[in-house]
């Protein structure tokens, strides 16, 4: 009978045993291996030293453990990490300090690692207790985190801080759930606070103060999809200095107020907020002043070199010097005319005169006649070496020098030498050439700038070859890592889908539909347009008026030397 006792209580006792080892390691142990298939490398025990769940945890073969005394930091982590800390909120203060000190090597960077906090099951009811993680971990810089309890987990919690507001979330032990951007798809609609700034054509103001843009329609589309809210707000504040957007929108960020930027854009120290890195390149050119008048009297010596025309110079006084000579009553006169007399050397002499005279003007006037009626400009610059070797002025701001400096180090050396550092620059300048996106700088020229009545040249062009290319990015605030994640699917669905080349297709359009429009006058073709034939007129003109005055010169000095005779 003792026995038998004594066998129901060791049996009991054993029931009970496992009972609670797997009460407190059953829901918990299955939690971390689904997190093992779910790209999770290692598993950061911290704070497990003395608890009675360390050990069932270290029994897990598939998952590498790493174990981290109350001694040791925990150094930067990625999004392969999993770390199991428990904590004891018997004193809050103490507690959030312990969280500060073991991530204390982060600094103003970014964590995507995972944090599952372990406490007692009362303090997991308590609301004060995942207010102050909550605002722990959104100092440090964390956003996957959650907090379940030691002994029977069943449930977790984490928090969702969106629009400046805190949402308190419970939900099953779900690692996909809880660790990725799911973990927005509980609420119904997401509230958010979005800012932009100008940046055409990716988001500008149109017409009736309403926004519109590439970016602009790709969001818009975005938040129709996902049921988003978003307050959208201008980061510049009617500011109207040009460098106080970029400022605040990093202040924006920093401080909560507003969960993401909605204008892409290469924005300084932009490592320190999550990002999601956009695939096309953005390229930087030299917008050039271009000169709009006409150079007809420079044209008039460009047909031919220089060497030509001194060649032309001498012949024509070689020649004249010999014809007066052969009219002279001297022996060398009379040499020559037996020479020119003399058949066939004077024929042949004389028609090759007359053909190398007719080759010569005939070219000259073709030459001239094309470059009066359409090289009548400088050449516009198509390299940088070229706008380099030209006397335009160049201005660059503070912001584009250090962009300048990740160039070749010969060619930023050479355009820092020749620029000027201005506070900024005046898009609309035709006294010097600045750095501008050729998107917008292309449909400032076209839309901005009128042609020039009498060339219809526009005052500035977009110079050929490229000064550089960077990489642009959307900025989340480092509490919306899970909001960055869930835009990120997404937009990529929506790349997938052509909405990215239907705005990109509507940007080229709206830049088409200002370059090529037509304007139907009464008078085509005005006085300023005769300008080439008035010259080549006065020109013939001219010609022909030095050859009479020379001729009737010629005689009054042959009839004076007669007289004299």
């Amino acid at each position: 009978m003792k026995l038998l006792v004594t066998s129901k209580l060791l049996l009991f006792l054993v029931i009970i045993s496992s009972e609670k080892t797997f009460s407190v390691t059953g829901t918990l142990r299955n939690f971390i291996e689904c997190a093992s298939h779910c790209l999770i490398a290692t598993v950061y025990l911290v704070g497990l030293e003395h608890r009675t769940v360390l050990g069932p945890l270290l029994s897990l073969s598939n998952v590498p453990r790493v174990i981290i005394d109350a001694e040791q930091t925990i150094g930067v982590l990625d999004e392969s990490c999993l770390v199991v800390f428990y904590l004891d909120m018997q004193n809050e203060k103490a507690a959030t300090n312990i969280i500060s000190s073991k991530f204390n090597e982060l600094g103003s960077r970014l964590r995507t690692a995972k944090v599952l906090i372990l406490v007692e099951n009362h303090f997991f009811d308590l609301s004060s207790t995942i207010n102050n993680l909550d605002l722990t971990f959104r100092k440090i810089g964390i956003s996957y985190w959650a907090v379940t309890t030691e002994h029977r987990s069943r449930s977790l919690k984490y928090t969702i801080h969106l629009a400046e507001k805190i949402t308190i979330v419970q939900s099953v032990m779900d690692f996909q759930t809880v660790y990725s951007h799911r973990r927005l798809e509980v609420l119904d609609r997401l509230k958010i606070n979005a800012q932009w700034m100008a940046n055409f054509p990716y988001i500008y103001k149109a017409t009736f103060k309403t926004l519109d843009g590439i970016d602009n329609l790709l969001y818009s589309r975005l938040f129709e999809y996902l049921h988003v809210d978003a307050t959208i707000i201008d980061a510049r504040n009617r500011s109207l200095d040009p460098s106080y957007a970029a400022k605040a929108v990093e202040t924006n960020l920093a401080s909560g107020k507003m969960d993401f930027t909605m204008t892409r854009k290469q924005i300084r120290n932009e490592t320190r907020f999550p990002m999601i890195l956009l695939p096309e390149l953005e390229y930087l050119s030299f917008v050039v002043p271009r000169e709009t008048s006409a150079i007809h009297l420079d044209n008039l010596f460009i047909p031919f070199s220089q060497s030509l025309w001194v060649t032309v110079a001498c012949s024509v006084v070689l020649f004249h010097t010999i014809n007066a000579l052969s009219r002279s009553d001297t022996s060398l006169g009379n040499l020559l005319r037996r020479m020119f007399r003399l058949e066939p050397a004077g024929s042949f002499l004389q028609m090759s005169v007359n053909i190398i005279t007719f080759i010569l003007v005939e070219s000259y006037f073709a030459q001239i006649t094309s470059y009066l009626l359409v090289n009548r400009f400088h050449r516009d610059p198509d390299t940088v070496d070229e706008l380099l070797a030209t006397n335009i002025s160049i201005s660059i701001t503070v912001i584009q020098r250090r962009f300048l400096k990740l160039l070749a180090t010969k060619l930023a050396n050479a355009v820092i030498q020749r620029a000027t550092i201005v506070p900024s620059v005046m898009k609309l300048s035709k006294e010097y050439a600045y750095i501008d996106t050729p998107a917008r700088a292309s449909y400032v020229i076209n839309l901005l700038h009128k042609p020039d009545p009498e060339s219809g040249r526009l005052p500035c062009f977009v110079l050929r070859e490229p000064l550089g290319t960077f990489r642009t990015s959307y900025l989340f605030a480092r509490h919306a890592i899970a909001l960055r994640d869930y835009f990120a699917i997404n937009l990529e669905w929506v790349r997938a889908f052509g909405f990215a080349k239907l705005a990109d297709r509507r940007y080229t359009q709206l830049a088409q539909s200002v370059v090529f429009r037509a304007v139907i006058v009464d008078d085509l073709i005005g006085f300023e347009h005769m300008v080439p034939f008035w010259i080549v007129l006065s020109m013939g003109w001219a010609v022909a008026g030095v050859v009479f005055f020379l001729e009737c010169f010629v005689v009054f000095v042959w009839n004076r030397i007669d007289t004299l005779v």
